[in-house]
């Protein structure tokens, strides 16, 4: 039986909770959704003694939520990273897609077995986003992720990358992707607490230029890590 509620999985690097500021801003923002009162803070509930992922999880009846704090380590992105479209398009409601929430089921749904991570599409508003990650496409000259009124859930580095893009010369644009761009563009990229920010290397059955991004994987990396350690969804 799925659990009721949501959660926010946190990166500690070096001893510090990466973004916190972020993670509780959409926590609060989703928490009258899920519970009553206010949010807590999660500067509470994130250790830092050990660096990896914790994931803050708060759970049950409205009233009187339990909170749950589990840590893991930190994976790699996998090398080759491989990903798959999902089979079908994704059911439920779009405003339901944007929370982090501890009800998994619509990831068995869509799961394909033979990849890393599988991306989520709807019929109405095209590829959204991974089933733990956000998605960018580059077409060798901007970076496009599609739009959180889409239904996707508003990643952390994601919406780091959008806020710093333009003081480091990326152009960067949120917009409704279609299908047909997976398939053409010159590199892929997913952004989320276990991958960071990692370059797609096989897309279903097409393997992606090995060195067509490169330069904007290190550019944004470079955007990422100013004045910071870590990485997170």
């Amino acid at each position: 039986m799925q659990q009721r509620g949501i959660f926010e999985t946190v990166r500690v690097v070096a001893g510090r909770a990466r973004w916190l500021d972020r993670h509780q801003a959409r926590l609060e923002c989703a928490w009258g959704a899920w519970f009553e009162g206010t949010a807590p803070r999660l500067s509470g509930s994130v250790p830092t003694s050990r660096d990896g992922l914790v994931r803050a999880a708060f759970a049950g009846p409205r009233e009187a939520p339990q909170r749950i704090v589990e840590w893991r380590r930190a994976p790699r992105a996998p090398a080759p990273l491989r990903v798959a479209l999902a089979a079908r398009a994704r059911s439920g409601a779009p405003g339901d897609w944007s929370h982090k929430s501890l009800d998994r089921r619509w990831v068995e749904e869509c799961w394909r077995a033979e990849a890393d991570e599988t991306l989520v599409w709807s019929a109405g508003d095209g590829p959204l986003e991974g089933t733990r990650s956000n998605v960018f496409v580059w077409d060798g000259a901007c970076l496009s992720t599609p739009p959180v009124s889409a239904g996707i859930v508003p990643g952390v580095v994601r919406g780091v990358l959008l806020d710093r893009a333009a003081a480091r010369g990326l152009q960067v644009v949120e917009r409704r992707l279609e299908m047909g761009e997976l398939r053409e563009c010159r590199a892929l990229f997913l952004s989320g607490s276990g991958v960071g920010f990692a370059r797609v290397d096989r897309l279903d059955d097409r393997e992606l230029p090995e060195d067509d991004g490169d330069e904007i994987e290190r550019a944004v990396r470079e955007a990422l890590e100013a004045g910071v350690t870590g990485g997170a969804r």
